[in-house]
């Protein structure tokens, strides 16, 4: 890839600058390869493009990545929607956990207790622990069935949509 391949600063602030609270500031080319973009943790993925900016595109040591994606059955607009939510966050070394505020999903589809950094063994990890194509995948699934207060995801949106639950 060449500097002329690479979109310009003023391209990229423009993108920045036009994006609402909550909206994507970039998303993936029609391919979607989630691998591949956390396989570039020190890169940003242009809008549409697909196209990568180096590190230091701002010329001040500045990085920006994607480190949480929240998944949720809900519309991205309605004030339960955080309630309701999973997230997939990066923990380092390429892998990624999927979060349910109380728990930590673990390969056998478990919610369990996240335990602190310096006690988590090499089995734990290798239970808890995704790429990130798989931690989003499994996010997708489990979303519906996100239970709080007694409800889960799947009976809110009904209740959204049927104007009982304001958004």
């Amino acid at each position: 890839m060449t500097t002329d391949d690479l979109p310009t600063k003023a391209d990229v602030i423009k993108q920045l600058g036009g994006a609402e609270i909550g909206e994507p500031l970039c998303v993936l080319d029609e391919s979607n390869d989630m691998e591949a973009f956390a396989a570039l943790p020190e890169c940003y993925a242009c809008e549409g493009t697909g196209k990568q900016v180096p590190p230091d595109f701002w010329g001040n040591g500045l990085e920006v990545r994607a480190t949480e994606f929240q998944v949720s059955i809900l519309p991205a607009d309605n004030v339960n929607t955080s309630t309701w939510s999973l997230t997939v966050a990066y923990r380092g070394f390429g892998k990624w956990a999927v979060l349910n505020g109380f728990g930590c999903l673990s390969k056998a589809g478990d919610w369990d207790y996240e335990i602190q950094p310096s006690e988590r063994e090499d089995d734990w990890l290798a239970e808890h622990r995704f790429g990130l194509a798989e931690a989003i995948e499994l996010a997708k699934q489990h979303a519906p069935d996100i239970r709080v207060n007694g409800l889960t995801a799947t009976e809110v949106l009904a209740k959204i949509r049927g104007g009982e639950f304001r958004g």
